[in-house]
């Protein structure tokens, strides 16, 4: 009976601990990673991008519950393949994703696929969009063809015309070509006289259109597959003087490419919502994560800026 007596005073001390580690084992929360894989953030773009999603993460109170990993490429696919690999090893909880090459990143969408870990593609995709969980981001055909379609028409459907490209290969760069192609098939006299390869970069088209002006060549408009490059054909034709308006126009509605609409230095600008684009992934991330159903499209439209709606945008 004595052993009986202590076993019970043994046992109900212990319960109470017992009930104690139980209640903290379960309200303790699992701090989800997520890993953010941006090809550069030299880009200006991406690295907005960068911002309004740690922006968001802040203001909805995650920084106790999500940890993200921020991994800058450098505009190199071999690297941007070793770092997704890398977070596959350290079993993240979800990947995000802006890939480089459409084509060179696919296999890693399959790698991260195969580990069982989501995937969401963000702005640019690859060429096996169907194996990613989600993507969130804009149709970048529908850039170029607005772009292209405004271009045409200020060149009264005929004219030389100047296309300066991104990287290629990557999903932006082959798209909004695509997309400036389908338009110019309306426009058969429209001329395209020259194609420079500038590679995102502001100081490379710069150059680019200068030998091109010190070279004579007549031009009417110039195609920029984003802004950074029209802003550097922009400082080009200022430098040169030459006093007859050549038309310009970008994509993505920077800070700079805004306030050039706006003083009549392009004539226009192709919007990317960035900071909804950077919300919508961070969420479908997370949900993901969970095991919630997402959708494997968020398209978010790109919006044509000129002088007559830029006001719209200045503030965005």
């Amino acid at each position: 009976m004595k052993k009986i007596i202590m076993f019970l005073l043994v046992l109900a001390i212990m319960i109470p601990g017992l009930w104690a580690s139980g209640d903290q084992e379960s309200g303790s929360e699992h701090k989800m990673k997520i890993g953010l894989s941006l090809f550069s953030l030299t880009a200006e773009y991406l690295a907005t991008l960068k911002d309004n999603m740690l922006n968001y993460w802040e203001e909805q109170g995650l920084e106790d519950k999500v940890e993200i990993i921020i991994l800058d490429a450098g505009s190199d696919s071999a690297k941007q393949i070793s770092q997704i690999d890398n977070l596959i090893t350290q079993q993240v909880d979800a990947i995000i994703m802006v890939p480089f090459d459409r084509e060179q990143l696919a296999p890693s969408v399959v790698n991260t696929e195969n580990a069982g870990i989501p995937m969401v593609l963000l702005a640019a995709k690859t060429v096996n969009l169907d194996k990613a969980t989600s993507y969130v981001g804009s149709d970048d055909i529908v850039s170029g063809r607005l772009q292209m379609e405004d271009l045409a028409q200020r060149m009264g459907g005929k004219g030389n015309l100047v296309i300066l490209h991104g990287h290629p290969g990557t999903n932006a760069e082959v798209l909004r070509h695509t997309g400036a192609h389908e338009i110019l098939e309306k426009y058969p006299d429209i001329k395209i006289v020259a194609e420079k390869i500038c590679e995102w970069d502001r100081a490379l088209a710069l150059q680019a259109v200068e030998n091109l002006l010190q070279s004579d060549m007549k031009i009417d408009a110039i195609f920029a597959e984003n802004d950074e490059m029209s802003m550097g054909a922009a400082k080009a034709i200022e430098g040169s003087g030459i006093d007859r308006e050549i038309f310009i126009g970008g994509v993505d509605a920077i800070p700079d490419a805004l306030q050039a609409v706006n003083e009549g230095i392009l004539v226009n600008t192709v919007f990317q919502n960035n900071r909804a684009q950077a919300e919508k992934a961070l969420q479908v991330a997370i949900d993901a994560a969970k095991g919630k159903s997402v959708e494997k499209l968020y398209d978010i439209p790109y919006e044509l800026v000129t002088l007559e709606n830029v006001d719209l945008y200045l503030d965005k």
